[in-house]
């Protein structure tokens, strides 16, 4: 059969129309489908409004549409399907918008936030190829691989080759070829592991068994448990610019006292004689000053008597000599 008619209102069973080249292409509306396969259709195909039971369609470009539709025990591929129900079908490379779909596998699919895969909240999220999404809420997630999320929570995650996760939590979580079932998840990469029951935050867990919280067994018979802490996320970019471009602060040093130079020779013993002269002067001042003080508190309050002056004995300064010299300053200037 090389075209097909408008159908309105009809009952189609039995038709397979494989065409390398359409005459005319079909537009469906309101209509009844039932094991009949259609293949490379184009932009001109239409079907509205009808049910698909145990059909396959092929090769419907996202200008063409299968729209308001009721579609079970179907074979979708290379199509794009709008506003439509979606039972117990397999649905392959298509464009899913805005459409209920139940009980489904679906392989290299795009399904648009709006859609309901099983009872499932969904936003920003693509199934390619998941086995099983059932009674879940999934936010800017993938689910891969034939894997199976059921009563979940899932935020920013992957569950990717198989994985099984039911009536879990995970956030920020890589999830790939594991069994978790009752478990909260944050910040983790999981693979080959079986948890129940359990809390893991910032880790890498590989090839382990864990009930309630415990290790209790191990995946695999050749690769040992892997536990340790999952790499932290980078800094910002702006928190790294700043902190590269900033300058250390100065470390204050400690104040030091100018020490004089150290004069050499002939020079050096000089001056140090001269320092000897100034404290020899200093301590015969103090020396007077505490004999006075003395004869002072020695003679009585009422005592009219002026005391006697004692004769103090003559300063002798003594010069002496510096304690280093050096045996190769130059001598002394010579004195006339």
């Amino acid at each position: 059969m090389s075209s097909f008619p408008k159908a309105r209102k009809s009952n189609i069973t039995n038709v397979s129309v494989t065409p390398e080249k359409w005459d005319a292409y079909p537009e469906v509306s309101r209509s009844t489908l039932s094991d009949s396969t259609f293949i490379n259709l184009s932009s001109a195909t239409q079907i509205s409004t009808s049910t698909i039971a145990n059909s396959t369609l092929e090769d419907l470009p996202n200008e063409a549409k299968i729209k308001n539709n009721n579609v079970s025990h179907s074979q979708v591929q290379d199509s794009a399907i709008f506003s439509s129900q979606i039972d117990r079908s397999k649905l392959e490379n298509c464009t899913v918008t805005d459409s209920v779909v139940n009980k489904c596998t679906l392989k290299g699919c795009i399904v648009d936030p709006r859609n309901r895969v099983e009872r499932t909240t969904a936003s920003a999220t693509k199934f390619m190829g998941a086995k099983v999404v059932n009674r879940s809420q999934l936010e800017d997630s993938d689910i891969l691989s034939g894997s199976t999320v059921e009563r979940c929570i899932v935020r920013n995650s992957v569950v990717a080759e198989g994985a099984v996760c039911d009536r879990t939590k995970m956030d920020n979580v890589a999830v790939t070829r594991s069994r978790v079932d009752r478990s909260n998840l944050s910040n983790c990469d999981v693979m080959d592991c079986v948890m129940d029951r359990t809390t893991f935050g910032w880790m890498t867990l590989r090839y382990g068994i864990w009930k309630n919280g415990d290790l209790v067994g191990r995946t695999s018979t050749t690769e040992e448990v892997v536990i340790k802490p999952r790499t932290k996320p980078m800094q910002k970019s702006a928190d790294l610019s700043s902190s590269s471009t900033a300058e250390p602060l100065p470390v204050a040093q400690p104040l030091r006292a100018a020490s004089p130079m150290r004069e050499s020779g002939w020079k050096a013993a000089e001056a140090a004689g001269e320092q000897l002269d100034d404290s020899d002067r200093i301590n015969d001042s103090l020396s007077s000053e505490d004999e006075e003080s003395t004869d002072d508190e020695l003679i009585g309050a009422g005592s009219k008597s002026k005391p006697k002056a004692k004769p103090t004995a003559p300063t002798v300064h003594i010069n002496r000599p510096a304690s280093i010299t050096d045996v190769h300053d130059p001598p002394p200037p010579y004195e006339a």
